[in-house]
């Protein structure tokens, strides 16, 4: 026979099964009820450890802790999501993260070093992925103009100098044999023209010295290093052409306002006296009125 009873936190009058009754001490109408009767009261040490002890073992069919875990292991090996499945589960989980703590997340990783192994296991894990068009044209906004890590203030729209033409650079092309300067691949093996590329990236600075042929993959990596490439080549080229450079004169663009003169013609100039010995650092130059030396040598 049902027994009628009060509800230890609210009073509310609720009917309890009779062994239900013998089983439990207190009763409540709701969670809600018995969540607000636990509020402020103290759980002595004797009863945490037996919760402890409780919530440790993780109870399935009678199997507990490591063994329980073999066995689902073993259950879900080879076991793959259906594409629908799939897309459920990226539904669910779209906007999942907070855009705070996306960003706690980004200050947290920055500067952070992978190592090795950790980026092979990154490359392995995205190759042979196809992005679709979708994610190529966020990816191309997203990226774009002064959000680019690459970005240097809109130099690429600035214009050449008078030397570039169409003869300089094949004839910068022809010097070098018609192939990659760095890792000799051929014009004829390539659908288009190789590229001209400008040692020290001053587009103002088109001299012989100072150009050299690179396909595609190598100039792409011109974009890293700066500062390295600009001694390879300028090493490789030296080597090779007999020229001379001399990286201690600093910015071809600062010398170029000191003389008064055009970054071109400074270029110009410089390598010329350097060449006959003429002068052994750039700050003699006013000194030595290397423009005029320089027309005397032309």
């Amino acid at each position: 026979m049902a027994i009628k009873i009060n509800c230890f936190e609210c009073g509310k009058e609720m009917i309890v099964k009779p062994s239900r009754f013998k089983m439990y001490k207190s009763f409540f109408c709701s969670y809600l009820c018995k969540k607000n009767n636990m509020i402020g009261k103290k759980i002595s040490e004797e009863h945490k450890k037996k919760i402890g002890m409780a919530t440790k073992k993780s109870w399935n069919n009678g199997v507990y802790g490591s063994e329980r875990n073999r066995k689902i292991s073993i259950s879900k090996k080879g076991f793959k999501h259906s594409i629908e499945s799939k897309n459920k589960i990226k539904v669910n989980h779209r906007g999942y993260q907070s855009i705070k703590t996306r960003k706690k997340i980004s200050k947290t990783m920055k500067g952070m070093k992978k190592s090795e192994k950790h980026r092979e296991n990154l490359s392995k894990s995205k190759r042979g992925t196809k992005l679709s068009e979708e994610t190529k044209n966020k990816l191309s906004i997203h990226f774009l103009g002064s959000n680019s890590s690459l970005w240097k203030g809109g130099i690429s729209f600035e214009p050449y100098d008078k030397n570039w033409t169409n003869k300089f650079r094949r004839d910068i092309r022809k010097r070098d044999n018609n192939s990659c300067f760095l890792c000799n691949f051929k014009q004829k093996d390539s659908p288009r023209l190789l590229c001209v590329h400008h040692i020290d990236y001053n587009k103002k600075s088109s001299i012989k010295e100072n150009c050299v042929t690179l396909c595609d993959n190598c100039h792409i990596k011109t974009n890293f290093n700066r500062k390295y490439r600009i001694k390879l080549l300028q090493s490789l080229l030296s080597k090779k052409y007999n020229y001379i450079y001399d990286n201690d004169i600093g910015d071809y663009d600062e010398v170029s306002k000191m003389l008064g003169h055009s970054v071109t013609q400074t270029t110009q100039i410089y390598t010329q006296c350097r060449k006959l010995n003429l002068l052994s650092s750039i700050n003699k130059c006013k000194e030595l009125e290397i423009c005029s030396i320089s027309n005397k040598v032309a």
